[in-house]
């Protein structure tokens, strides 16, 4: 997942934002704003092409991996009790991380993986990486973990997603671990983006 994934201020991030704007769809006044959005998107990903960025259903597609901004680096304002869960070495097995999901009560288990629920509450959930690697559905795992993430702090808790280090390793280009599996539902899901 080279092209996309940054460090937050505490995880991962997929994307943050995409400029679909045009330094000519908008006043002259407003031009250098764009540039440095569209320079700012490019740092964010440096292969996704200018046409793919500015599609709008591709620039969708992207945003469902987008994060929540975090309140800071530190929580400091923990309640008494207040209910914590970790887990990490998800390695692309959606079934079991929708199970573990399921059985921490922070996932509605009425919901399904394309439209999961958060039921958690106020909990913080932190994901201690490796997402990546091993298994067949990396991006979905992805996509339920952040769709949560923004339930999450919608609901006034939190799901925190840090780097592990198979997305260090995926990051700097090895992929000695990904699987034929997630390969292909990368190229389905975002390869087209890459490739354009």
């Amino acid at each position: 997942l080279a092209f996309g994934l940054q460090p937050s201020h505490y995880g991962s991030s997929l994307t943050r934002q995409f400029s679909t704007s045009t330094p000519g769809s908008i006043g002259n006044e407003d031009n250098a704003s764009v540039k440095v959005e569209e320079q700012e998107s490019k740092k964010r990903y440096p292969t996704l092409t200018a046409a793919a960025l500015a599609d709008e259903a591709m620039a969708a597609k992207i945003h469902e991996y987008d994060l929540p901004p975090p309140p800071s680096d530190i929580i400091t304002d923990l309640d008494p009790g207040r209910r914590i869960v970790t887990f990490g070495d998800v390695h692309g097995d959606i079934q079991a991380l929708k199970g573990f999901l399921v059985t921490a009560g922070v996932m509605d288990p009425s919901s399904s993986v394309e439209e999961p629920v958060w039921s958690g509450g106020n909990t913080i959930c932190v994901q201690c990486g490796d997402i990546l690697d091993r298994g067949d559905d990396e991006l979905a795992c992805f996509r339920l973990l952040t769709t949560l993430s923004r339930q999450a702090r919608d609901a006034g808790g939190e799901l925190i997603m840090l780097y592990g280090n198979h997305e260090s390793l995926n990051t700097v280009g090895l992929f000695q671990y990904a699987y034929s599996g997630g390969n292909a539902e990368f190229e389905r899901d975002i390869g087209a983006a890459i490739d354009t």
